[in-house]
């Protein structure tokens, strides 16, 4: 799973850097920050929510959306959530033209977001696909703590 996650953390990183037409040099950068990023600290825009783009804020509220209604009633439907939101977030990625700090604090909401999706999947009874959906739901509802769209 973690290899998986690693190609998948590389991919948003590649994708949304790709947007920018920055060189391969700022890339290898990006990818080394965005190892540490999980230990950052999210923090605010001067005391403000920082801007994200229109596109990254729909799928969000999205995922808000799906979180908030979804029942399990057998153990594939992880699978089913999971490739559900992971469709969302793939747009998130390929939508990406954040820049700066703002694109940076995004990374910190997303990766531990798409770090539960991904277990989603391995897990094998109702009751662990719900703990996982209160995780995502704690970490979708930072998003909207720290972000807004214009």
């Amino acid at each position: 799973m973690k290899l998986k996650l690693s190609i998948l953390l590389l991919i948003l990183v590649i994708a949304c850097k790709s947007e920018h037409n920055n060189t391969s040099e700022d890339t290898t950068q990006s990818i080394m920050t965005l190892e540490g990023e999980t230990q950052q600290q999210l923090e605010f825009n001067n005391g403000k929510k920082w801007i994200a783009n229109i596109e990254t804020h729909i799928r969000m509220k999205h995922i808000d959306s799906i979180l908030g209604s979804y029942k399990f009633e057998e153990s594939k439907d992880g699978i089913i959530l999971a490739n559900t939101l992971s469709k969302e977030t793939n747009l998130i990625i390929k939508s990406c033209n954040m820049t700066g700090k703002a694109h940076d604090q995004l990374h910190i909401v997303l990766l531990p977001i798409l770090e539960e999706i991904s277990a989603i999947k391995e897990k094998q009874n109702t009751k662990e696909m719900n703990t996982s959906v209160d995780k995502l739901k704690t970490l979708t509802s930072k998003y909207f703590k720290y972000f807004t769209s214009n």
